[in-house]
């Protein structure tokens, strides 16, 4: 395994700015050990070719790559490529192929990955989209796994504010999110890049839609094996007045 040193994690951070700069010193706060057991207890783990869909800041991209034979890795955003490109490239990852790209229109063909991880991105896009791709380019009988905020989650940051920070205004976010979801619910277009709730029933209704043979749906941090039981999430709550906040789900094309 890879050792990440502070030297590695300021090279990498220098690419970025405001509320990007903070999240990615907040995720790579610590060992990866983390990330490490996720990816074990959801079986992530000696497979010859997997994605990380939306790899954002790089926290799974580096033990997804430490873990299997081949990754390959998408993210929207040009300064979080530069910065995680810098980071690979300074760890002397030699197994791992990232690029610039949305996974609502994925560069990949048909079959390709045996196993797709996507961690807190799918609400981030027209998850339609983004599901039916992801099953497009997952082999038949591979696994996709994928985190989802629920209402719970919106109405927590709405209410309480959780992580402000100068940068990161989460009580505005959160209200615009619900409104996006009520406009959709009426039949309008939701704009690129917003928000939108989507609930475990919404989920299962498009996973069944897009034809996926089975799927689980749990709390985040609840699927897997035992060894990633509730102590493992990365929230302390899973319900906020009633409401689910993130859940996960892996699904079985």
């Amino acid at each position: 395994m890879v050792q990440v040193k502070e030297e590695h994690i300021s090279n990498a951070s220098s690419k970025l700015k405001g509320n990007d700069l903070d999240f990615f010193c907040r995720v790579w706060n610590g060992s990866l050990d983390k990330y490490q057991k996720r990816l074990n207890a959801i079986g992530f783990t000696n497979l010859p070719c997997v994605l990380d869909a939306g790899f954002g800041m790089g926290q799974w991209t580096v033990p997804l790559s430490q873990q299997n034979s081949e990754l390959h890795g998408i993210e929207f955003s040009s300064d979080r490529y530069e910065a995680v490109s810098k980071l690979i490239s300074d760890l002397n990852i030699t197994n791992a192929y990232i690029q610039q790209g949305s996974i609502e229109n994925l560069p990949y063909e048909d079959n390709k990955f045996d196993a797709i991880f996507c961690y807190s991105v799918i609400f981030l896009t027209d998850y339609r989209l983004s599901l039916h791709e992801l099953y497009r380019v997952l082999k038949p009988g591979g696994r996709v796994y994928f985190t989802m905020n629920g209402l719970g989650w919106y109405l927590f940051c709405l209410i309480e504010n959780h992580n402000k920070t100068e940068n990161y205004n989460t009580r505005q976010i959160a209200a615009d999110t619900i409104d996006s979801t009520l406009s959709s619910l009426q039949g309008n277009s939701i704009p690129s890049g917003s928000q939108i709730v989507v609930t475990p029933d919404m989920l299962r209704a498009e996973l069944n839609n897009i034809g996926f043979a089975s799927y689980e749906i749990g709390q985040e941090g609840s699927l897997g094996s035992v060894s990633n039981n509730k102590s493992m999430s990365f929230y302390e709550k899973h319900e906020y007045l009633g409401h689910e906040m993130v859940y996960e789900c892996i699904a079985v094309k």
